[in-house]
């Protein structure tokens, strides 16, 4: 409820400094029990065009020995404006390991420009084209020419909102590389994740 209005402000700067701190923190104190782990952070529009955030940001990665454990998710909408400079944001988050995902892609704002101009290493095709795949042929050719396109360019595909197991065979038969949703597990609280991490055997 309160996300999008925060948007709108200077305070998500704020909001999404104190989340990448403590995701840093629990990173740590979880790879010190011996769960190593990968977090996906996502960055707002507002969050990549302040000068000054990205700073203290690339600061804080740099006092983490790890930083290739932090992802980081950017939506459509934060690359709309001044490519040329959110490229080099970029580049730099990627010269320390960070990897890079288009959070939503196809929503409207879609251009394969992004695709090949920036860094990107995994797009994340959006819900509103995977959830009727079984049953939308041009669902289904959409996914087909984004995973060919990607995978030309070397970049992952994961499809978002896989609620069946129908719609997980549909997606793997197309040659995404990744899916995620229902179907695999709604979202956990911090002891349940790691239940549900020693019984899948992924440790």
């Amino acid at each position: 409820d309160f996300i999008p209005q925060l948007e709108r402000t200077s305070y998500i700067n704020s909001l999404t400094y104190w989340i990448l701190n403590r995701v840093i923190e629990d990173l740590k104190d979880w790879k010190s029990k011996g769960i190593d782990l990968k977090i996906s952070i996502n960055i707002t529009p507002y969050n990549i065009q302040s000068k000054e955030f990205v700073k203290k940001m690339l600061q804080l990665m740099d006092n983490f020995k790890e930083s290739f454990s932090v992802e980081l998710e950017l939506t459509e909408s934060a690359l709309m404006n001044e490519l040329e400079s959110i490229k080099e944001i970029l580049a730099d988050f990627k010269d320390k390991g960070i990897k890079i995902y288009i959070d939503d892609f196809g929503t409207g704002y879609s251009s394969l420009a992004y695709l090949k101009n920036l860094p990107i290493d995994y797009i994340k095709i959006d819900a509103s084209i995977i959830k009727n795949i079984d049953k939308d042929e041009n669902s289904e050719h959409i996914v087909k020419l984004l995973v060919e396109f990607s995978k030309k360019l070397g970049i992952k595909t994961i499809a978002e909102f896989v609620s069946s197991k129908e719609i997980f065979e549909k997606v793997k038969k197309l040659g995404i590389d990744y899916s995620q949703g229902y179907y695999f597990s709604e979202p956990q609280k911090e002891i349940e994740t790691f239940c549900l991490i020693k019984d899948t055997d992924m440790f």
